[in-house]
């Protein structure tokens, strides 16, 4: 049985073509999700940035939380798949985010390593879990479960598929390959993304970059004064959509349309 064991053991570490596991899957029931522990109340906030002054803000979901987390994590967001990455591939001392996908795991996953663990083992400072086909991810029980998992790092989760489709699409903003985890170019890149980071400004289009806050963090983001974000904004080339301005303004925008009305009823 020990023999056996071993052989196993080395199998694993040997066989090129197996690769971790996602502990989720996807659904398109909100209660199931809910029910999982999806909590779409969360006002946790996923903050992307890209160039030239390009952003996008959305609430996420915590869904775990990662050994000696501050609940703040930032860095170049990287497509992480367990299919084309594995125990061998070369990992990063540059931050990154994995964001992983819920929809598929790969005909050949070990059971013995999960993707979040990898993400980590690479470098990744957390992970972003979505789906571009349900939605919603429901992390598995026994993996959530903090009584019987030591999580590796923060996971948190998208709400709906209509926030998963706009984080994907943010992607075709930078129009580079950059958006698949590749250990040498985040490597060759160290020093644009760390400046972006420390900054707040992006100045190069090689990335897109973003920053998850948990609603109960305790650390602040780089690039902020006193830890204070920008009012949630969209900005897509040269349109710009800022929620909160908008609805301040309403009353203002209401009482010019009543005036025009009322001017035009007294010409006539």
């Amino acid at each position: 049985m020990q023999l056996l064991a071993w052989v196993s053991t080395l199998v694993l570490f040997l066989a090129p073509d197996v690769y971790s596991y996602v502990p989720a899957w996807p659904t398109n029931s909100t209660q199931d999700a809910i029910s999982y522990g999806l909590n779409i109340t969360d006002v946790s906030t996923l903050n992307l940035q890209w160039y030239a002054n390009g952003s996008y803000m959305e609430t996420v979901s915590y869904a775990l939380v990662g050994r000696n987390s501050t609940g703040t994590s930032e860095g170049a967001l990287e497509h992480f798949s367990e299919s084309n990455v594995n125990m061998d591939t070369l990992g990063t001392q540059t931050p990154w985010i994995a964001l992983i996908s819920c929809d598929f795991n790969a005909t050949s996953a070990s059971q013995e390593l999960d993707i979040f663990t990898l993400a980590r083992n690479k470098g990744a400072v957390s992970a972003l879990l979505y789906s571009v086909y349900s939605t919603a991810c429901i992390i598995n029980p026994g993996y959530s479960n903090g009584e019987t998992s030591n999580h590796p790092l923060d996971v948190f989760s998208t709400q709906r598929l209509s926030s998963s489709l706009l984080v994907e699409s943010q992607f075709h903003q930078i129009g580079t390959l950059n958006g698949t985890y590749d250990s040498q170019m985040l490597n060759d890149s160290a020093g644009i993304i760390k400046e972006t980071l420390s900054s707040g400004s992006v100045t190069s289009p090689t990335f897109l970059f973003a920053t998850l806050e948990a609603y109960n963090a305790t650390g602040s983001q780089s690039g902020t004064t006193n830890g204070e974000q920008s009012s949630p904004t969209t900005t897509i080339g040269n349109v710009s959509r800022a929620s909160n301005a908008l609805h301040r303004n309403l009353p203002n925008i209401f009482a010019g349309i009543a005036c025009i009305l009322f001017e035009g009823l007294y010409l006539h």
